[in-house]
């Protein structure tokens, strides 16, 4: 038994920090990916106000 769950705490100290890792690129990979999406949703609207305001009354 004590083999095992040594095995398996090695396991964890060497597992743990890889998965930190990967959580805190793909944390921020979203947090770009949504920034860009707020900045092409910002550009469509200033392009909208600008059609709008290009219009005759």
């Amino acid at each position: 038994m004590s083999e095992n769950l040594r095995r398996t705490a090695e396991h964890d100290r060497i597992v743990r920090p890889r998965t930190k890792i990967k959580h805190e690129q793909n944390r921020e990979e979203s947090f770009q990916k949504i920034n860009q999406q707020i900045q092409n949703f910002e550009v469509l609207q200033q392009q909208e106000r600008a059609k709008v305001v290009e219009q005759p009354i």
